[in-house]
């Protein structure tokens, strides 16, 4: 088994250490006013709107590297909402290590919504760049958050969303969006290298 392989499987282990709570707290990337599941990861806080079905969202997020689906995915003993932990932050590691940025203590908050409607309104609320009713998902830097929904998120989305988040945590100055979406860009195309 090749050693960086080990190596990210071994730090997505770690990270499942206390990998999910339930949470009725508000957090300031997350509308108010309705019970959120949260769940806990090393690299993330995911929150799930109450209409969201984790199972579904938990098989969007595809994977399709042997060894990690092996290991993680079909172990019975993980619960849905550890698998979902899993992925995102072996997706976060190797993001990290196709851009050769490895910012220090970054955590970031994953905002899953049931609907376009919901998200629409909370980007438009938080700031985004881009508010209008093209957007499936964000990250807004300002927040440290990914914005998305469970019928648009999928593994190109969080691997395209945490590039971003990579690239203005890596650099003293955020680059400029052209920039950050060219990379990407290369990112999602050499994923699966």
């Amino acid at each position: 088994m090749d050693k960086t392989i080990r190596i990210l499987i071994f730090a997505a282990i770690v990270g499942l250490t206390g990998a999910y709570a339930y949470a009725d707290e508000v957090s300031e990337c997350m509308p108010p006013g309705e019970h959120w599941k949260t769940i806990r990861s090393e690299y993330f806080t995911i929150y799930c709107h109450p209409g969201v079905k984790i199972s579904k969202v938990e098989k969007k997020v595809k994977y399709s590297d042997y060894i990690f689906g092996e290991y993680f995915c079909s172990r019975d003993n993980l619960s849905v909402e550890e698998k979902l932990a899993a992925k995102v932050n072996y997706i976060m590691l190797k993001v990290k290590k196709i851009l050769n940025m490895n910012p220090e203590k970054m955590h970031l908050n994953l905002v899953i919504f049931s609907n376009q409607r919901q998200l629409r309104r909370a980007v438009s609320e938080k700031g985004a760049e881009k508010s209008n009713n093209s957007v499936v998902s964000c990250y807004i830097h300002n927040k440290e958050t990914i914005y998305t929904t469970q019928k648009d998120i999928s593994r190109n989305v969080l691997v395209h969303e945490i590039a971003h988040a990579v690239c203005d945590h890596y650099f003293i100055i955020l680059p400029p969006p052209n920039i950050k979406e060219v990379l990407s860009q290369y990112v999602e195309m050499h994923f699966e290298e």
